[in-house]
C-alpha cells in the first residue's frame, strides 16, 4: 500500500513486508526489526527508487534504515526518533554517484543547477517542531557544469543606455560568470536553526569559481 506523513512531506509508495509482534510482552524480546521493500520513497519532490526500509520498535524509540537507487547511484542512511518530551531525532544519509541536474533543479529552480556526479553525506538532528543543526559535504566523482540562471534576469535587464560594445562586454561578462565547466568540486554547508553558512569551489580548465554562502532566516513564525 501507500502510506503518507504529510506534516514531513513524506510518503512511501507500494510499500510491503511483514510486521510481527511478541505477546505477551512481558518476559518477551520485543526489539523486533521489521523489513519492508518500498517501491519509491518520496520526500517533496525528491525519490529513492525501489528501496528498502527496515525499523526497529522499543520503549526508547523508533530507528531505521533506509538505502535505493537515486538519480543514477545509490542512497543510504538511519535515523532515530526517540520517545520523550518533543520527539527528538538524528539521522544520516550518504549517497554514491548521484547526478546531480535534476536534483538542483528541484531544490532551486530558476536559480541554479549543476551537472555531474558526486558523492555526499549529511547529517541533521532536531525534534519535532524545528531542525537543530544541519551539516553537508560533497565531492566530485565526474567533471561537470554549473548554471547561476537566476544571472539570466540581470542580463535582460541591463539598461538600454549600454549599447554596442559596452553592452556586449556587460553579456559577456555575466554570462561567463553563470556558466562554468569544472573538473573538480568540494563544499561543505552548515546551518543552526535559522542561520547557515557554506563554501563550494569549481576548479575547471579556465579557472576556479569559489562561493562563500550565508543564510538567515529570522521569519516570525507563530508556535
Amino acid at each position: 500500500d501507500n502510506y503518507e506523513l504529510p506534516n514531513v512531506k513524506l510518503k512511501f509508495e507500494g510499500m510491503s513486508g511483514n510486521v510481527q509482534f511478541n505477546l505477551p510482552v512481558r518476559g518477551r524480546d520485543n526489539n523486533l526489526t521489521q523489513i519492508f521493500k518500498v517501491k519509491r520513497i518520496r520526500w517533496k519532490d525528491l525519490h529513492i527508487e525501489d528501496a528498502f526500509l527496515s525499523v526497529t520498535f522499543d520503549v526508547g524509540g523508533i530507528y531505521g534504515k533506509f538505502g535505493g537507487v537515486a538519480y543514477g547511484g545509490y542512497v543510504n542512511g538511519e535515523f532515530n526518533i526517540y520517545i520523550d518530551a518533543v520527539y527528538s531525532w538524528d539521522g544520516w544519509l550518504n549517497g554514491t554517484d548521484v547526478e546531480t541536474r535534476e536534483i538542483t533543479q528541484k531544490l532551486f529552480p530558476g536559480y541554479f543547477f549543476m551537472e555531474g556526479k558526486v558523492g555526499t553525506t549529511l547529517t541533521m538532528n532536531g525534534d519535532s517542531d524545528e531542525i537543530y543543526q544541519t551539516d553537508l559535504k560533497f565531492g566530485n566523482r565526474t567533471p561537470g557544469k554549473i548554471s547561476i540562471e537566476a544571472l539570466n534576469d540581470l542580463i535582460k535587464a541591463l539598461p538600454e543606455s549600454l549599447n554596442g560594445l559596452k553592452l556586449q562586454l556587460a553579456q559577456v561578462s555575466l554570462e561567463t560568470m553563470r556558466d562554468f565547466a569544472y573538473e573538480h568540486a568540494d563544499g561543505q554547508l552548515r546551518s543552526y536553526g535559522r542561520e547557515g553558512r557554506g563554501t563550494l569551489k569549481f576548479t575547471g580548465p579556465t579557472g576556479t569559481r569559489s562561493f562563500e554562502l550565508n543564510a538567515y532566516d529570522h521569519r516570525w513564525k507563530t508556535d
